[in-house]
């Protein structure tokens, strides 16, 4: 929280030295369309993977199943844990700076540059440095990832959207579906160690390719075709 604290500290002398303030940079103000924009993208990451893993779970013939052990405390820890993570990085990379950038080299260049920033960063939070297939991997779904944050942001000029956006999909990976130490155990456990059944081509390599691109390619089609999200 001290972290999060400095980090709006920061973004307030920053963009006040160069005659903006924090609500013109972050879209902080509640409005309905804000609270719109925040529940929508919390939800869209969730169905999205929920439906992704369901449908390899079938596929694969390993279900999952209710973890018996979880509990409520388990899964509040980790929102907690995961969210000052969310905010963090949200405020370092689609904060006061992508405002500055977007103002000073236009949109495209900030978000590319934002999105490139943001999958070298992952690089040390995920300790992959000097592992080039695992850095290439990290940086081209991390990159995407922050690219689809950014657009977001951009579209909306406002953190809440690209926040939930984040927020839905780390609840995924990392609670759902997922078992991360730092924060414990997933809900949702499978069946089987093993997959007992290896999909065709025809069907493995769609369910690959969209493992790493699904997500990001879902987010961008909406932020283009879906012209309610855009602010006023």
């Amino acid at each position: 929280m001290y972290g999060i604290a400095l980090e709006i500290l920061l973004s307030f002398f920053l963009l006040r030295h160069f005659g903006y303030s924090l609500d013109q940079a972050l879209g902080l103000k509640i409005n309905t369309r804000r609270v719109t924009f925040f529940i929508l993208g919390l939800i869209v990451p969730l169905l999205y993977y929920i439906l992704y893993k369901f449908t390899v779970a079938c596929v694969t013939g390993n279900p999952y199943y209710f973890n018996s052990v979880y509990r409520l405390h388990d899964f509040i820890s980790a929102l907690a844990y995961i969210a000052r993570g969310v905010v963090t990085e949200e405020l370092l990379f689609r904060g006061a700076i992508l405002y500055l950038l977007i103002i000073r080299i236009g949109s495209t260049r900030a978000v590319l540059l934002s999105s490139a920033a943001f999958g070298v960063y992952h690089w040390f939070s995920f300790q992959v440095f000097g592992n080039p297939a695992q850095m290439l991997v990290v940086f081209f779904m991390t990159a995407t990832c922050g690219y689809v944050f950014a657009v977001a942001y951009n579209r909306t000029r406002s953190v809440y959207l690209p926040v939930a956006l984040h927020l839905g999909n780390n609840i995924a990976v990392s609670i759902l579906f997922s078992e991360d130490r730092r924060i414990g155990g997933q809900m949702l456990l499978k069946t089987f160690e093993n997959d007992p059944v290896i999909p065709p081509a025809y069907i493995g390599l769609p369910l690959l390719l969209l493992h790493f691109t699904g997500f990001q390619l879902l987010i961008w089609w909406l932020l283009l075709k879906v012209k309610w999200l855009r602010h006023i």
